[in-house]
């Protein structure tokens, strides 16, 4: 079964003891600030691409992302998603 391959992700017990929700967040809301590359003017003029694939693509600022919603979600059992190729 699906769910006992799973790991439960707790935002109490995430391998950093008193680190609050709030500097999780701001801690990752940096790393996207840091990471993502802008395309201006693509694929229209006038539009501003954001492209996380740099984001995603450093195991550091990924993990922290991970940390972080899994702090704002609560305990979870499984996690779904679609790809999209950074297109968000």
């Amino acid at each position: 079964m699906v769910r006992d391959r799973c790991r439960s992700v707790s935002p109490v017990d995430d391998g950093h003891p008193g680190e609050s929700t709030d500097a999780l967040v701001a801690a990752a809301a940096a790393a996207i600030e840091e990471r993502t590359r802008l395309t201006p003017d693509f694929p229209v003029a006038g539009v501003l691409f954001r492209d996380l694939t740099p984001v995603l693509g450093h195991p550091a600022s990924l993990r922290l992302l991970g940390r972080a919603m899994s702090a704002l979600a609560g305990p979870v059992d499984l996690v779904a998603a679609l790809e999209a190729r950074g297109f968000l």
